[in-house]
């Protein structure tokens, strides 16, 4: 996340736009090589095997049933549609609102990276001494709201390093306190099923980015990114009211 922008940006710099995703393109098939000599042993699972849909509807149903886990999952669409899409409008930053050059996007992008980092090695450190595992996750999505509306009041190019990393940090923040939860609550035989159905928030990323361009251009991204971030504290403010079990839980 930290050397891969860096990096991205010096390939714009040195063989432009589309010379850069032609690199990332042949970087690439260093992935589908590994994947071609991977050697998986056979599944030996012993008894009666479900069907995948029955599998999947078996998830899905525990995930119902369960008032934490739907919420954790409900929340999950937050971030894709109002919060990480603002990555997709660096370059407009980078070229519009500070004037500066591929190379100092590549830090743009890259500094969220810095600040995920720095949050995984505290959390790390601090371990279990953080009960409130939904707090965790609550206050560090309504955080990374207001270092977003912050970073898009931020009209300098080294000042704007600051909120980006933040908004890494946070963003980080509230993906360990969602990821814990599920992990601890989910018995193991649903964990796998649980997973895959908060991971389908991940579908959602495209539109988000598509709808951040969209009003950028109408708007301008300075204010769609002030937006973004209200509206993701809003709508975090109104999950935690609505579900005190979330607010409460302790793990």
């Amino acid at each position: 996340k930290i050397l891969g922008p860096a990096l991205g940006g010096l390939l714009i710099a040195w063989l432009g736009a589309s010379g850069n995703f032609f690199a990332q393109a042949a970087a690439y098939l260093g992935v589908f090589v590994m994947i071609y000599i991977m050697r998986v042993p056979e599944n030996s699972t012993v008894g009666k095997q479900s069907s995948i849909f029955e599998e999947i509807r078996e998830g899905i149903k525990y995930v119902l049933a369960n008032p934490v886990l739907l919420t954790v999952i409900v929340i999950a669409l937050i971030p894709p549609l109002f919060a990480t899409p603002y990555m997709s409008l660096m370059p407009i930053f980078q070229k519009d609102i500070y004037g500066v050059g591929p190379e100092e996007l590549g830090l743009l992008m890259g500094a969220p990276g810095l600040g995920a980092i720095l949050s995984l090695s505290l959390l790390a450190s601090i371990g279990d001494r953080i009960r409130r595992k939904g707090i965790l996750l609550l206050g560090g999505l309504a955080i990374f709201g207001i270092i977003l509306i912050l970073f898009s009041r931020t009209t300098s190019f080294p000042l704007a390093l600051i909120p980006l990393a933040a908004a890494g940090f946070f963003q980080l923040t509230y993906i360990t306190g969602a990821y814990t939860i599920i992990q601890l609550i989910t018995p193991d035989e649903l964990r796998g099923r649980v997973l895959s159905i908060y991971f389908l928030d991940r579908g959602l990323s495209p539109l988000g980015a598509f709808a951040a361009v969209f009003a950028a251009d109408q708007l301008g991204a300075p204010l769609t990114i002030t937006i973004m971030g209200s509206l993701v504290v809003f709508l975090v403010l109104i999950v935690a009211w609505k579900s005190p079990q979330l607010r409460q839980l302790e793990l």
